[in-house]
């Protein structure tokens, strides 16, 4: 079995994958000027989840530590399945 990927900053295992989601704030209403003023709530569109990728086209991965915020590249080789 292939080594896990450890976290640079702390040396936890890595937890997941670094992705960008799209979504939609809604406005509740508009001010004078016509400005929106949010409603506070946000719906995400997972269908256009993308994991994103580092300087060599590998993901990024993510500290399984949520407290250490530890970010780095997948190594070389490194599959998701």
């Amino acid at each position: 079995m292939a080594e896990i990927p450890k976290c640079p900053k702390c040396g936890a295992p890595a937890g997941g994958t670094l992705e960008t989601i799209h979504g939609c704030t809604a406005f509740l209403t508009f001010d004078d000027a016509g400005n929106g003023i949010y409603v506070g709530s946000t719906d995400v569109n997972w269908n256009g989840q993308k994991t994103d990728l580092g300087p060599n086209g590998r993901p990024i991965l993510v500290c399984g530590d949520r407290a250490c915020d530890g970010e780095w590249e997948a190594p070389e080789g490194f599959v998701i399945a």
